[in-house]
């Protein structure tokens, strides 16, 4: 009998390295380890499939962002990180969205524009500075006095962003 419970625990101790084996072969990771793996280096989602994926998922959560969430903020920014290759697509969106957008929403958008830009330096504040300053304007226009003193607030957190003439030109609205 102890030879047959001895069989029984080394079989399952085999197939719990197989599974292990088999894993570590997926994952294209070695077993305890806490670096990531080669797919997951720069970001999980590295095939131009997944791009159009997170493309989707961007348009359809900023479609949803229609109150000052926090949340929904953050996880947009998030969303646009792997995105940066197609900064130029993710800033026509928001550009879109702030078309159409009412007044306490434009705001809104311009904490998502601060928050991408704060946390994904480089490419997405070349590219917003484009229409930086009509966007500004617009939502500025639109605000009441207290969305008119967060905007002006957004002002102070953006010289180290963006280049010097469109600072100069966000200052003169």
């Amino acid at each position: 009998m102890y030879s047959d419970r001895r069989e029984y625990s080394d079989s399952r101790r085999r197939d719990f390295r197989r599974r292990e084996r088999e894993r570590e072969s997926r994952d294209h990771r070695p077993r305890h380890s806490h670096s990531p793996s080669p797919r997951t280096a720069s970001h999980p989602h590295s095939q131009p499939w997944d791009m159009v994926e997170l493309g989707n998922q961007f348009s359809a959560q900023l479609s949803q962002l229609v109150s000052n969430s926090r949340k929904r903020i953050e996880a947009l920014t998030e969303l646009a990180a792997p995105l940066k290759p197609y900064a130029r697509q993710v800033v026509d969106l928001i550009e879109r969205e702030m078309l159409n957008a009412s007044g306490e929403r434009k705001l809104t958008l311009m904490y998502l524009i601060d928050s991408i830009v704060r946390n994904n330096p480089g490419e997405y504040a070349m590219v917003f500075s484009q229409h930086l300053p009509a966007l500004f304007e617009a939502a500025f226009v639109t605000a009441d006095a207290s969305g008119q003193q967060c905007l002006i607030q957004l002002l102070t957190y953006w010289d180290t962003h963006f280049p010097p003439q469109v600072l100069t030109r966000l200052h003169a609205i």
